[in-house]
């Protein structure tokens, strides 16, 4: 996948996950077992594999997890966490992608919350952890919603990738400018 394109689906599931609250719960079905990446990677993984579980570079899956990833398995891009103006991609497999090697290795158990009354420890601790305000007695997904609202409509990472890339003052980045006046 070049660039632009990963550049392209981040902009656009940005735009997506914002539509309704149905959209929202979409991506958080999507990405449930993936909360130890960034919410730019999340988005990423959710826009191109809604149905990982557990994603991975291929080094932790073969040295930390006695996994291997299959032949032909398509790797999730993701953008790297750089600072400088050289942006790149790596890539992340989902566990359906990996197999046991024949040395053993580990199984995969994805985080679950199964409890419903810990939605609202769960809903208060990222109200306090992002100080997003939402209105008092929200329930966790309006809670998401409100997060992940505030957090996309303010779109400096995305001008950011853009700034930094080829695509500064293409329509691309047009579009992307137009998009966030809108917000």
């Amino acid at each position: 996948m070049k660039y632009y394109e990963a550049l392209e689906i981040y902009n656009d599931i940005c735009k997506k996950v914002i539509e309704s609250p149905e959209e929202w719960m979409q991506f958080l079905d999507a990405s449930q077992g993936i909360y130890k990446y960034s919410f730019k990677e999340q988005l990423m993984i959710a826009a191109q594999r809604p149905d990982a579980t557990a994603v991975a570079d291929i080094a932790f899956w073969n040295k930390k997890m006695g996994r291997y990833v299959k032949k032909n398995s398509t790797g999730i891009a993701v953008f790297t966490e750089k600072t400088d103006s050289n942006q790149k991609l790596r890539y992340v497999y989902d566990r359906s992608d990996t197999e046991l090697s024949w040395y053993g290795g580990h199984e995969v158990h994805p985080w679950q919350v199964e409890k419903t009354e810990d939605y609202a420890m769960i809903a208060d601790a990222i109200v306090n952890a992002t100080g997003i305000e939402v209105p008092n007695e929200s329930a966790i997904e309006d809670v998401f919603y409100y997060v992940t609202a505030a957090t996309v409509s303010d779109q400096e990472d995305v001008d950011e990738l853009v700034d930094s890339t080829a695509l500064k003052g293409s329509e691309l980045s047009k579009k992307e400018k137009t998009i966030k006046a809108a917000a």
